[in-house]
């Protein structure tokens, strides 16, 4: 990228991004700081190197034409990014077009934004009104319109809306909270930059939405796409307390993720770091973004470096204006990424007052202290969690001597008779490893003694008498629950952190297994009789905690419901809970039953492969069968089967707590609001004409609100998608076709959760689903290699058998007995190639 155009580096981008979109293949490199291809090799990727015009040769098949921005109203550019996710269109400057509408490229213009737009209001208005809609509600980027490639593949690919908007500035408020006023708090996400960082920080807080600071961070579609488990060291042991002033030091930018690519990145790379000991900000929200990152400082800290959350915990929030609410909310949500990311302090802007403090205390259990960044010096404690504030000049000191000044001044209080804490932070551009060194050379070994953040806390805990100076073990990352096929071999992993040294136990449906005591458990060969519930106990010193269970289901294609909702996840709002009827009884989900504003949601705890598939069910409408709906829903939440969205016309699925990435098949029974009864396909928690398209289809003559049992199936393939709907009793039948698209790109993933969705408001119902099957269509490769086949399938495509076939004429269909192997989520099995034969997959009849 350093030696194209401006116009060029935006072009290439937006190709990244959607080629990006389901794996990563395309890195637009520069000769950045830590080097070009560091972070490649971090992320344990091989690569070879192609010219940004020929990679549009290559990956053209994915991209649709051309949308033109406006180099006259630089914000087109935005709306350009935009376009470019949600219509798969390649940003390009008017510059560029000769070459690209012409051979060998032949590209067309899908969209131009020439002479369309006279301000910046018109540009984002337009980009609300024709394309909110389709883009994800989960994130909003705002990018500075001269920052031409940074960040921008990543909004490409997730098909985020991209603004630059000053929400100090009145317009620019009234603009920017169309977005965000359709934006779940907490669970969405503010990324780039703003023109005005504290007023815009004010401003956004009103909507309880975090911040990422991430507008120079380039590659962010290929990093966030490869999953990687983030190896947590365990908590060292403190030093032993005494009567002396501890110290640490955080070289901090706040929770700044193009830091940690780059500056960090560099003074990672100091001969002083694992000399001194050294806390370092870092951004929890990683843990999804780029956990390689995160993993990487984390694989290669010495004993002496301590990852620290930047300021509030799980994205950048100054949490003094959030609502009470918001903060509860944020507080729950920032312990998981915190637990995901392993760290265990954390900055807190702009001050910690008590209502705070124990939120924190409350809903980050595995917290071990907080710093207060701007009420100056103090140390105490909210329900036994530690909090230091910093010293007014020792927060973002960014000489030696203010460093050296903030500790030497705040300990001229020290009485001498007990313990003193002190904590500092340190500006991460213009402070050094080296300067950190010089600070501690220079405070005097007989009266200080510097320590890791983290250490110092648990050494206050211990003098301040709030529990042992250790922290019990907690989980990092856990065990994931996964099909199995007869004769291979399941491997089970748990990440956690805390205190060394940790002891590992793993059980089968809560009963030890004998000899599995390390935080792998490998089970070989594997039958039917191994399907169960695993789950590990760790412990240490100074407590135990016991894994999320992971679920291991034996032959579970087709899907069904067991007949009682075994390995199935209910969820349900809690006004009416618990319901009168039971979710699943003899192979019938119930999702409403007659009570109003009811919201319940049933998924598979077994994520399916989604690529193809052919679903069928019975649905049936009761009660008044006029309110309100339901849905049979594929997604890709990060609730996961926990999903749940609100009741009335949101189906259970949206839209004020939409379950997205994810597409419905909906039934509406409402009529009011110029609504019909019928079928429509919405994606990410849509509803009704919110969805764009009008109201519900009528599937034929068919009524759905009849009351008659309507057998429905649904074939999904090369992004169409054929429903037939059949009423039993009438023995009338309808058939549509409908281009979806690609099921993967929409939901963000070839394996998701299947399940079902239903409400009423206050007019009520009883629907019911039934006779549910769900089967995985998987597509088969083969490559040859020196006198052999390998021959690959989904992994996530349990109970398949692959059959071979010398002569189509005949039925000899024999079951091929050589192993299979599950290898980066693919099955896998080597075929010597010594005559001509035939192979397919085919699906055993269940016993």
């Amino acid at each position: 990228m350093d030696s194209v155009s401006l116009p060029e580096k935006a072009l290439f981008v937006s190709l990244e991004g959607i080629v990006n979109r389901t794996q990563p293949r395309i890195a637009c490199v520069s000769a950045a700081s830590e080097g070009a291809f560091t972070w490649a090799a971090i992320h344990n990727l091989s690569y070879d190197t192609i010219n940004g015009y020929s990679a549009i040769l290559k990956y053209e098949t994915n991209v649709t034409g051309l949308v033109v921005y406006d180099p006259a109203q630089w914000d087109t550019l935005n709306l350009a990014t935009t376009i470019s996710g949600v219509k798969n269109e390649l940003i390009c400057d008017p510059g560029l077009l000769n070459t690209l509408t012409n051979s060998p490229y032949n590209l067309t213009v899908k969209d131009d934004l020439r002479g369309m737009f006279s301000n910046k209001y018109q540009v984002y208005g337009y980009l609300y009104t024709n394309y909110w809609s389709q883009c994800t509600h989960r994130v909003i980027a705002g990018m500075e319109t001269n920052q031409y490639w940074y960040l921008r593949d990543y909004l490409v690919a997730v098909k985020s809306a991209v603004v630059w908007l000053d929400p100090t500035v009145s317009a620019d408020a009234t603009t920017l909270a169309l977005f965000t006023a359709n934006m779940a708090p907490v669970n969405s996400v503010y990324l780039g930059w703003w023109p005005n960082e504290s007023g815009d920080m004010q401003w956004i807080a009103q909507y309880g939405i975090p911040v990422m600071a991430s507008d120079l961070f380039d590659n962010g579609s290929v990093y966030g796409g490869v999953a990687m488990p983030i190896s947590v060291p365990p908590i060292p042991p403190a030093p032993p307390l005494q009567n002396k002033i501890y110290v640490s030091i955080t070289l901090s930018d706040g929770d700044n993720v193009q830091y940690m690519q780059h500056t960090m990145k560099q003074n990672w790379g100091s001969a002083v770091r694992g000399t001194i000991p050294l806390g370092w900000t870092v951004q929890p929200l990683l843990a999804d973004f780029d956990p390689g990152m995160l993993n990487y400082f984390w694989s290669t800290a010495t004993t002496n470096d301590c990852l620290v959350a930047g300021p509030s915990g799980g994205g950048y929030a100054r949490i003094n204006y959030w609502n009470a609410g918001n903060l509860a909310n944020y507080t729950r949500e920032s312990n998981f990424y915190l637990q995901r990311s392993g760290i265990r302090t954390i900055t807190v802007w702009l001050t910690i007052p008590g209502a705070t403090g124990n939120a924190y205390a409350t809903n980050c259990p595995t917290l071990i202290g907080v710093n207060d960044q701007n009420d100056g010096y103090y140390s105490t404690s909210y329900k036994g969690l530690p909090d230091i504030g910093f010293p007014s000049t020792g927060n973002y000191a960014t000489t030696v001597s203010n460093v050296i000044n903030s500790i030497t001044n705040t300990a001229a209080n020290w009485n001498g008779s007990s313990p003193m804490f002190i904590a500092v932070q340190a500006d991460a551009w213009d402070i050094k490893p080296a300067d950190c060194q010089t600070v501690f050379n220079a405070l005097d070994p007989s009266k200080y003694i510097p320590v890791r953040p983290d250490h110092l806390f648990l050494l206050y805990r211990q003098a301040a008498g709030l529990g042992a100076a250790g922290a019990p073990p907690y989980v990092v990352q856990q065990p994931a629950s996964q099909p199995i096929v007869a004769g291979t071999n399941v491997t089970f992993s748990v990440i956690a952190s805390g205190t060394g040294p940790l002891t590992y136990q793993w059980q089968k449906n809560g009963t030890n297994i004998f000899g599995a005591n390390t935080n792998i458990y490998i089970k070989s060969n594997v039958q039917a009789s191994d399907a169960g519930n695993y789950q590990v106990a760790v412990t240490n010193f100074y407590g135990s905690v016991t894994s999320s269970v992971a679920v291991v289901t034996f032959g579970n294609q087709p899907l069904g419901v067991n007949g009682n909702g075994l390995n199935w996840s209910v969820n349900q709002n809690a006004s009416y809970s618990p319901y009168s009827a039971p979710a699943v009884a003899g192979n019938v989900v119930t999702m409403t039953d007659g009570a109003g504003s009811e919201a319940r949601s049933i998924f598979s705890s077994s994520p399916q492969y989604i690529g193809a598939f052919k679903a069928a069910f019975t649905y049936q409408a009761g009660g008044n069968r006029s309110a309100d709906g339901a849905s049979f829903c594929i997604q890709n939440d990060p609730r996961g089967t926990a999903a749940l969205g609100g009741a009335g016309g949101q189906l259970s699925v949206g839209t004020a707590n939409p379950i997205t990435q994810s597409i419905e098949l909906e039934f509406n029974l409402f009529t009011g609001s110029g609504q019909n009864v019928g079928y429509t396909v919405l994606t990410n928690g849509l509803t009704g004409s919110g969805g764009g398209n009008g109201n519900y289809h009528a599937p034929g003559g068919i009524q759905i609100n009849g009351g008659d049992p309507i057998n429905i199936t649904v074939y999904y393939a090369s992004g169409q998608m054929t429903l037939t709907f059949t009423d039993i009793m009438a023995n009338t039948s309808f058939t549509t076709n409908l281009n979806v698209g690609d099921l993967t790109q929409i939901v963000g993933t070839n394996i998701a959760y299947v399940g079902f969705t239903g409400s009423d408001g206050g007019s009520t119902s009883i629907q019911t689903f039934s006779n549910f099957s769900f089967v995985s269509i998987p597509p088969m490769t083969i490559q040859f290699n020196a006198g052999s086949a390998l021959i690959c399938w989904p992994g996530a495509t349990p109970g398949f058998t692959l059959q071979q076939n010398a002569d189509l004429t005949t039925s000899n269909w024999l079951n091929v007995t050589n192993t299979t192997l599950l290898t980066n989520g693919s099955n896998q099995i080597t075929i010597p190639v010594t005559s001509n034969m035939y192979y397919r997959l085919t699906l055993p009849a269940p016993p």
